[in-house]
Protein backbone atom coordinates (compact mmCIF):
# COMPACT_ATOMS: atom_id res chain seq x y z
CA UNK A 1 0.00 0.00 0.00
CA UNK A 2 1.04 3.23 -0.73
CA UNK A 3 2.07 5.64 2.44
CA UNK A 4 0.39 8.47 3.10
CA UNK A 5 2.67 11.71 2.47
CA UNK A 6 3.18 13.88 5.94
CA UNK A 7 2.04 17.12 6.20
CA UNK A 8 4.66 19.60 6.70
CA UNK A 9 4.60 21.27 10.12
CA UNK A 10 3.87 24.71 9.74
CA UNK A 11 6.54 27.07 12.15
CA UNK A 12 4.41 29.23 14.63
CA UNK A 13 5.74 32.55 14.44
CA UNK A 14 3.42 34.14 17.23
CA UNK A 15 5.29 35.95 19.14
CA UNK A 16 4.47 34.52 22.96
CA UNK A 17 2.19 36.54 25.35
CA UNK A 18 3.52 37.71 28.61
CA UNK A 19 0.28 38.26 30.51
CA UNK A 20 0.79 40.14 33.63
CA UNK A 21 -2.53 40.31 36.09
CA UNK A 22 -1.45 42.80 39.46
CA UNK A 23 -2.32 41.36 43.12
CA UNK A 24 -1.95 43.90 45.13
CA UNK A 25 -3.03 44.30 48.25
CA UNK A 26 -5.60 46.18 50.34
CA UNK A 27 -6.21 48.91 50.80
CA UNK A 28 -4.90 49.21 47.31
CA UNK A 29 -6.89 48.13 43.93
CA UNK A 30 -6.26 44.68 43.54
CA UNK A 31 -6.27 45.41 39.70
CA UNK A 32 -3.85 48.35 39.40
CA UNK A 33 -0.49 47.32 38.08
CA UNK A 34 0.84 50.96 39.75
CA UNK A 35 4.66 50.06 41.43
CA UNK A 36 4.45 54.04 43.29
CA UNK A 37 2.05 53.14 45.58
CA UNK A 38 4.54 50.16 47.34
CA UNK A 39 1.78 47.58 47.27
CA UNK A 40 3.71 44.85 49.31
CA UNK A 41 4.75 44.53 53.16
CA UNK A 42 8.19 45.49 52.34
CA UNK A 43 7.49 48.36 49.63
CA UNK A 44 9.68 46.73 47.32
CA UNK A 45 7.50 48.19 44.32
CA UNK A 46 7.71 44.58 42.57
CA UNK A 47 4.35 43.53 40.87
CA UNK A 48 5.24 39.64 39.26
CA UNK A 49 4.67 38.50 36.53
CA UNK A 50 5.49 36.41 33.48
CA UNK A 51 7.81 38.05 30.70
CA UNK A 52 11.04 36.84 29.14
CA UNK A 53 14.16 35.36 30.27
CA UNK A 54 16.14 38.11 28.08
CA UNK A 55 15.26 41.12 26.19
CA UNK A 56 16.96 42.33 22.60
CA UNK A 57 17.42 46.07 21.72
CA UNK A 58 14.98 46.88 19.40
CA UNK A 59 15.78 50.72 19.43
CA UNK A 60 16.85 53.59 21.60
CA UNK A 61 16.04 57.42 20.56
CA UNK A 62 15.75 60.31 23.58
CA UNK A 63 19.17 60.04 24.08
CA UNK A 64 20.37 62.76 26.48
CA UNK A 65 16.76 63.57 28.01
CA UNK A 66 15.91 63.05 31.60
CA UNK A 67 13.03 60.59 31.41
CA UNK A 68 12.05 60.17 35.56
CA UNK A 69 8.00 58.97 34.72
CA UNK A 70 6.48 55.98 33.32
CA UNK A 71 5.91 56.15 29.67
CA UNK A 72 2.68 55.67 28.29
CA UNK A 73 0.71 54.61 25.78
CA UNK A 74 -2.31 55.13 22.73
CA UNK A 75 -5.25 52.57 23.49
CA UNK A 76 -4.36 50.36 20.65
CA UNK A 77 -0.55 50.30 22.01
CA UNK A 78 1.04 51.42 18.59
CA UNK A 79 1.93 54.74 20.12
CA UNK A 80 3.84 55.73 23.16
CA UNK A 81 3.75 59.10 25.14
CA UNK A 82 6.65 60.22 26.80
CA UNK A 83 7.78 63.41 28.72
CA UNK A 84 11.22 64.24 29.77
CA UNK A 85 13.61 67.11 30.53
CA UNK A 86 14.92 68.67 27.06
CA UNK A 87 18.41 67.88 26.12
CA UNK A 88 20.64 70.90 24.88
CA UNK A 89 21.08 70.76 21.78
CA UNK A 90 18.79 67.98 20.81
CA UNK A 91 15.33 69.51 21.55
CA UNK A 92 13.74 71.49 23.75
CA UNK A 93 10.15 69.76 23.58
CA UNK A 94 9.24 68.04 26.84
CA UNK A 95 6.25 66.11 25.68
CA UNK A 96 6.56 63.30 22.45
CA UNK A 97 4.80 61.20 20.96
CA UNK A 98 6.38 57.87 19.55
CA UNK A 99 5.89 54.70 17.01
CA UNK A 100 6.18 52.00 19.66
CA UNK A 101 7.27 49.66 16.73
CA UNK A 102 10.01 51.58 15.29
CA UNK A 103 10.51 54.91 18.08
CA UNK A 104 10.27 57.38 15.51
CA UNK A 105 8.94 60.44 17.01
CA UNK A 106 5.46 61.23 15.64
CA UNK A 107 5.15 64.74 17.31
CA UNK A 108 6.36 66.39 20.46
CA UNK A 109 5.68 69.81 22.18
CA UNK A 110 7.59 72.62 23.94
CA UNK A 111 5.64 72.44 27.69
CA UNK A 112 7.43 74.31 30.59
CA UNK A 113 9.84 71.47 32.55
CA UNK A 114 7.91 70.53 35.00
CA UNK A 115 5.79 68.64 32.66
CA UNK A 116 8.69 65.83 33.07
CA UNK A 117 7.02 65.27 36.77
CA UNK A 118 4.11 63.79 35.08
CA UNK A 119 2.97 61.57 33.03
CA UNK A 120 0.43 61.69 29.74
CA UNK A 121 -2.70 60.28 31.00
CA UNK A 122 -4.83 58.35 27.71
CA UNK A 123 -8.78 58.16 27.96
CA UNK A 124 -10.16 55.41 25.39
CA UNK A 125 -10.56 57.51 23.26
CA UNK A 126 -7.16 58.32 22.46
CA UNK A 127 -6.94 62.00 24.10
CA UNK A 128 -4.38 62.81 25.84
CA UNK A 129 -4.06 65.02 29.28
CA UNK A 130 -0.73 65.97 31.19
CA UNK A 131 -0.34 68.53 33.87
CA UNK A 132 2.88 71.21 33.43
CA UNK A 133 3.27 74.52 35.38
CA UNK A 134 -0.05 75.59 36.48
CA UNK A 135 -2.00 74.16 33.77
CA UNK A 136 -3.51 71.30 32.36
CA UNK A 137 -3.50 70.82 28.82
CA UNK A 138 -5.33 68.36 26.44
CA UNK A 139 -4.23 66.66 23.35
CA UNK A 140 -5.70 64.96 19.95
CA UNK A 141 -3.90 61.76 18.88
CA UNK A 142 -1.98 63.75 16.52
CA UNK A 143 -0.98 66.22 18.85
CA UNK A 144 -3.37 68.90 18.24
CA UNK A 145 -4.35 71.01 21.23
CA UNK A 146 -7.78 70.50 22.41
CA UNK A 147 -8.05 72.71 25.65
CA UNK A 148 -5.66 74.25 28.19
CA UNK A 149 -7.22 75.18 31.68
CA UNK A 150 -4.94 77.47 33.48
CA UNK A 151 -5.13 76.58 37.53
CA UNK A 152 -4.19 79.90 38.99
CA UNK A 153 -6.73 82.87 37.77
CA UNK A 154 -5.47 83.01 34.15
CA UNK A 155 -1.89 83.68 35.13
CA UNK A 156 -0.20 80.08 34.13
CA UNK A 157 2.81 81.07 36.08
CA UNK A 158 2.13 80.49 40.12
CA UNK A 159 4.25 78.10 41.53
CA UNK A 160 1.80 77.50 44.27
CA UNK A 161 -1.04 76.57 41.80
CA UNK A 162 1.66 73.92 39.90
CA UNK A 163 0.31 70.34 39.18
CA UNK A 164 2.23 67.08 39.35
CA UNK A 165 -0.17 64.97 37.99
CA UNK A 166 -3.36 64.40 36.68
CA UNK A 167 -5.88 61.18 36.60
CA UNK A 168 -9.05 59.73 35.71
CA UNK A 169 -12.28 59.78 38.78
CA UNK A 170 -14.76 57.12 37.99
CA UNK A 171 -17.40 59.40 36.63
CA UNK A 172 -14.86 60.14 33.74
CA UNK A 173 -13.56 63.50 35.01
CA UNK A 174 -9.79 64.78 34.60
CA UNK A 175 -8.31 64.99 38.42
CA UNK A 176 -5.39 67.34 39.79
CA UNK A 177 -3.96 68.23 43.26
CA UNK A 178 -1.81 71.44 42.84
CA UNK A 179 0.69 71.80 45.36
CA UNK A 180 -1.30 74.54 47.57
CA UNK A 181 -3.64 71.92 47.97
CA UNK A 182 -6.83 72.42 45.85
CA UNK A 183 -8.30 69.39 44.54
CA UNK A 184 -9.24 70.30 41.20
CA UNK A 185 -12.06 67.75 38.68
CA UNK A 186 -12.39 68.90 35.32
CA UNK A 187 -14.80 68.34 31.93
CA UNK A 188 -13.00 65.91 29.83
CA UNK A 189 -14.43 67.38 26.95
CA UNK A 190 -13.56 71.05 27.10
CA UNK A 191 -11.40 71.37 30.29
CA UNK A 192 -13.89 73.25 32.08
CA UNK A 193 -13.65 73.24 35.96
CA UNK A 194 -16.49 71.28 37.53
CA UNK A 195 -15.02 71.14 41.00
CA UNK A 196 -12.52 73.17 42.90
CA UNK A 197 -12.23 72.45 46.60
CA UNK A 198 -9.28 73.88 48.99
CA UNK A 199 -7.97 71.20 51.48
CA UNK A 200 -6.33 73.62 53.34
CA UNK A 201 -9.38 75.94 54.20
CA UNK A 202 -11.34 72.62 54.40
CA UNK A 203 -9.66 70.95 57.14
CA UNK A 204 -7.86 73.97 58.77
CA UNK A 205 -4.31 72.76 57.23
CA UNK A 206 -1.74 74.98 58.28
CA UNK A 207 1.87 75.17 56.34
CA UNK A 208 5.20 75.35 57.76
CA UNK A 209 6.84 79.23 57.59
CA UNK A 210 9.50 77.72 55.53
CA UNK A 211 9.57 75.68 52.69
CA UNK A 212 13.55 74.52 53.64
CA UNK A 213 15.49 75.29 57.06
CA UNK A 214 17.49 78.19 56.48
CA UNK A 215 21.06 77.40 55.00
CA UNK A 216 19.74 73.58 53.81
CA UNK A 217 21.08 72.66 50.60
CA UNK A 218 19.71 69.36 49.40
CA UNK A 219 21.64 69.80 46.04
CA UNK A 220 24.53 69.01 47.60
CA UNK A 221 23.26 65.40 48.99
CA UNK A 222 23.51 64.03 45.48
CA UNK A 223 26.45 62.56 43.47
CA UNK A 224 28.73 65.06 41.94
CA UNK A 225 27.52 63.92 38.27
CA UNK A 226 23.50 64.61 39.26
CA UNK A 227 23.80 67.88 40.41
CA UNK A 228 24.65 69.89 37.43
CA UNK A 229 21.62 67.43 35.71
CA UNK A 230 19.65 68.53 38.44
CA UNK A 231 20.64 72.78 37.96
CA UNK A 232 19.92 71.90 34.36
CA UNK A 233 16.47 70.35 34.44
CA UNK A 234 15.10 72.83 37.14
CA UNK A 235 16.78 76.28 35.84
CA UNK A 236 19.33 76.64 38.87
CA UNK A 237 20.20 75.51 42.27
CA UNK A 238 17.34 77.56 44.20
CA UNK A 239 14.71 76.34 42.02
CA UNK A 240 16.09 72.63 42.22
CA UNK A 241 16.08 72.69 46.40
CA UNK A 242 12.68 74.05 46.09
CA UNK A 243 11.29 71.22 43.46
CA UNK A 244 13.35 68.31 45.81
CA UNK A 245 11.75 69.81 48.58
CA UNK A 246 8.54 69.47 47.27
CA UNK A 247 9.14 65.68 46.36
CA UNK A 248 10.98 64.84 49.65
CA UNK A 249 8.05 66.31 51.74
CA UNK A 250 9.73 68.37 53.95
CA UNK A 251 7.65 71.83 52.12
CA UNK A 252 4.18 70.66 53.26
CA UNK A 253 2.82 70.80 50.28
CA UNK A 254 0.41 68.59 48.64
CA UNK A 255 0.95 66.28 45.89
CA UNK A 256 -1.17 64.09 43.64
Amino acid sequence: SEETPSEETETDTTPPSYPCTPDQLSPYDATTPYLGIHGDAGNSDVIPCDTASSFEEVWHVLKGHAIPQPNTFSPDGSVTYVTAFPAAGISMCTLFALNAETGETLWCEVLPTSVAASSVEVDEDGMLYVGAASAIYSYTPDGEERWKAILDAGEGGSLLEKSFGVHFTQSGHVATVTIEGRVILLNRGDGRVVVDFDLKEAYGFVSPTSSLPDGLDLVSFFPEASISDLEKAFDGRDAANVTLSNFLGVSGNFTD
